[in-house]
């Protein structure tokens, strides 16, 4: 579970924050959000509970996805759900290339991405980009998704991925911490770059071996 400290807009650090413990369940029948509420003094935990995820799917399995034809298909799809112009939502790639991923994780995620990136970008033509390119390293890939909106200053940019954690009067605050734990559990990562303006994120995979590996069900707080 990822643990984290609730204050009001403002506040500096105090020892008497609330403290949440999330995390996510990606059971083979469902998808589930569980929290530990860990204020107690003593330690101890004084609420939990769980709350079901009815939009993800459970895990399935990883296959070796081409890219561009991918994007394509969930461009089409977005688009017509959401009546774009044709344009505003653009794909290129330097290479025909491949990622290792759940399908419908993948799915998911740039669902995610690409509403948040669509709410703040200008909406014309070609303001929101999935870009597929090499990786830095042998063996993996990157899908970015790219907006052409204010940007999202640093304070914000450290608290992104943080449950609970929003600037929009209609969200949850739970669609980008859902995202990376998604990423995570096909193996990959999910990363919001630093620019001057516009939105940056990055999907970063593998495409040279589409067997999972072994991973801890500890995960590092933040």
């Amino acid at each position: 579970m990822a643990l984290l400290q609730i204050s009001e807009p403002g506040q500096s650090p105090d020892p008497h924050q609330r403290r949440i413990a999330v995390g996510i369940d990606l059971g083979t029948t469902h998808c589930a959000l569980s929290y530990v509420d860990m204020t107690a003094s003593d330690g101890e935990a004084t609420q939990h509970g769980v709350l079901p995820i009815p939009q993800l799917t459970a895990p399935g399995a990883v296959e070796s996805l081409a890219l561009l034809p991918f994007c394509q298909a969930f461009v089409e799809q977005f688009s017509a759900s959401e009546n774009l112009a044709p344009g505003v939502l653009a794909v290129s790639s330097d290479a025909p290339l491949s990622l290792c991923f759940d399908r419908a994780h993948l799915d998911q995620i740039l669902w995610n991405l690409v509403s948040n990136a669509l709410r703040h970008s200008s909406g014309s033509p070609g303001a929101v980009r999935l870009q597929i390119s090499p990786g830095s390293a042998e063996g993996r890939v990157e899908l970015h998704v790219i907006d052409d909106g204010p940007g999202i200053s640093p304070a914000v940019r450290e608290q992104v991925f943080e449950p609970f954690f929003t600037t929009h009067h209609a969200g949850t605050g739970l669609g980008l911490f859902i995202a990376r734990e998604l990423a995570a559990a096909n193996g990959a990562t999910l990363e919001l770059l630093a620019t001057s303006s516009g939105g940056h994120f990055v999907i970063a995979g593998r495409n040279n071996s589409c067997q999972l590996p072994e991973v801890s069900d500890a995960r590092p707080a933040s």
